[in-house]
């Protein structure tokens, strides 16, 4: 079995057109195996991401890690979209 692939989608949107995006594979780590399972069995009580953090730092990330290293940027999840529009 292969590991989860991450995939990380930045768009700047000015307007409400999209003048900038990004779309980028990010490591998927030990610690959230746990609540994918979950997920994907269908238990999604308490299940959701509320937060999403940018970090910087020397040392490529690995599989156990569980924290960023340099935490450069949190933000709280206001809301969140199944189809992958924000409405």
């Amino acid at each position: 079995m292969r590991r989860p692939i991450g995939i990380v989608r930045i768009r700047l949107v000015e307007q409400g057109r999209i003048v900038w995006q990004y779309a980028g594979r990010n490591l998927f780590v030990n610690a959230g195996l746990p609540a994918l399972a979950a997920l994907l069995g269908g238990d999604t009580s308490g299940e959701f991401a509320a937060a999403v953090g940018f970090g910087s730092g020397s040392n490529a990330p690995t599989v156990s890690d569980s924290a960023l290293t340099a935490p450069a940027y949190y933000k709280a999840l206001d809301c969140h979209s199944e189809d992958g529009n924000v409405g």
